[in-house]
């Protein structure tokens, strides 16, 4: 049985890590299936649906992870934007990784979905209505297609669920 090391940065090597450049930014990312997975075919696929615009690089993290680095910050908002992603019909998960943070350690058990609420009566078109509706579903993060006191066909709220 192999003994875990502790290493104690202290306050010179966060230091250090803050003098370091700002370096690409990243997601961390799970598919949640059942099946075998080729980790190759599925980082191809991804990086070529993210549509990044600048320089997109992956990664196998093992434990079912990938690690996807972006040049540009745009890009990486741009892809947790538009979840939720999927392969092969399975949901696949991502979250942002900060510079300090474990991979490892990034609950991947959650996932945002965009949800359209339609025929909503005039009386509940308003935030607290929606704010309702959205926590029966999950913690809303956003709402779209609306504004206070102009009625609407429906409303999109995105969801954590």
């Amino acid at each position: 049985m192999e003994e875990e090391e502790v290493l104690e940065l202290g306050n010179g090597g966060i230091d250090r890590m803050r003098r370091i450049g700002s370096g690409p930014v990243c997601l961390v990312g799970k598919l949640y299936t059942e099946k075998s997975v080729n980790s190759y075919a599925l980082i191809d696929v991804m990086i070529k649906a993210f549509r990044a615009k600048g320089r997109l690089t992956a990664r196998d993290w093992g434990n079912g992870q990938l690690i996807f680095s972006f040049d540009l910050e745009e890009d990486r908002t741009w892809v947790i934007r538009n979840q939720p992603w999927h392969f092969d019909n399975a949901l696949f998960v991502i979250k942002p990784l900060s510079r300090r943070e474990q991979p490892s350690i990034i609950s991947l058990s959650l996932a945002s979905f965009w949800i359209r609420v339609y025929d909503l009566p005039l009386v509940c078109q308003n935030t607290d209505a929606i704010t309702s509706i959205a926590g029966r579903m999950g913690t809303m993060v956003a709402y779209e297609n609306f504004t206070p006191n102009e009625p609407v066909e429906f409303i999109r709220i995105k969801v954590d669920r």
